[in-house]
């Protein structure tokens, strides 16, 4: 037997073993972002008001994309602002910056992600919303 099949074969032993510790998580289904035209009247209520629209989709997903840092800084005061329109459940999922992945395409990623971090994180302290955070990654043929 190969090294590889006797190191893949160990590893599926360990795998296997009950002695393993499971671990447990929670998947969140939600949507890419809550402010979309074609939505109002079929999704959102008739005559919603717009600044509702979030605690609409935040009653109905447990979890929404935050689109809007993927295109620019947003504000901690715009952070907090969501964090009040949702329910004290709700996760938001922070969408990486596309001056980091898609012009810097992940180089020098330091100061980028440190000030994405330091506008999401002001507000998650206190209420623990932006938990989630993901990158749209361009491939090397774009």
């Amino acid at each position: 037997m190969s090294a590889h099949a006797t190191t893949h074969r160990r590893w599926r032993l360990q795998a296997m073993s009950p002695h393993r510790t499971a671990r447990s998580g929670k998947v969140r289904i939600g949507v890419s972002g809550w402010t979309y035209p074609p939505w109002r009247g079929r999704f959102y209520p008739k005559g919603l008001p717009h600044n509702r629209e979030l605690a609409h989709a935040s009653s109905v997903f447990p979890s929404i994309e935050i689109n809007g840092t993927f295109y620019s800084m947003q504000r901690p005061d715009t952070f907090a602002r969501w964090a009040e329109a949702t329910p004290d459940d709700f996760v938001f999922a922070v969408k990486g910056p596309r001056f980091l992945t898609h012009m810097k395409r992940l180089n020098e990623p330091g100061a980028p992600l440190a000030n994405g971090r330091r506008s999401a994180r002001s507000t998650s302290r206190r209420d623990g919303k932006n938990r989630a955070a993901f990158f749209s990654i361009v491939s090397a043929a774009s």
